[in-house]
């Protein structure tokens, strides 16, 4: 899981076709744990080091104001992250080496609201 700030800046908010910038700055920790590999009190083995990271999220949006309570946001990101799981015995091990959580995303969003 990760946490963090989002900053966002509306360029002409009251035009009907307006465009959007955003960065999410976060931090956040991520652990291995192996569900199927129970000990006899119902405690989790076989789990892996605890890593933390960085995430950085800059996207760009194109906003369509469609009542004064509605908006829908047409928007393209890229997620930038530290190597969560380093190259070691243990991640090779459990395939999460090949684990890449960077790169580039889209989305449709509905805003509701008083703009």
């Amino acid at each position: 899981g990760y946490g963090g700030l989002y900053f966002e800046y509306i360029y002409r908010p009251l035009d009907y076709v307006h465009f959007a910038g955003n960065i999410l700055i976060a931090g956040g920790f991520a652990n291995y744990s192996d569900r199927h590999n129970l000990d006899n009190d119902n405690h989790y083995n076989d789990i892996g080091p605890t890593r933390t990271y960085i995430v950085l999220e800059p996207t760009v949006a194109v906003e369509f104001n469609v009542t004064r309570f509605f908006r829908i946001s047409v928007e393209a990101s890229y997620r930038m992250i530290d190597d969560v799981w380093e190259n070691t015995e243990f991640t090779k091990s459990k395939g999460l080496s090949d684990i890449n959580l960077k790169g580039f995303s889209g989305g449709l969003t509905f805003e509701f609201g008083s703009f």
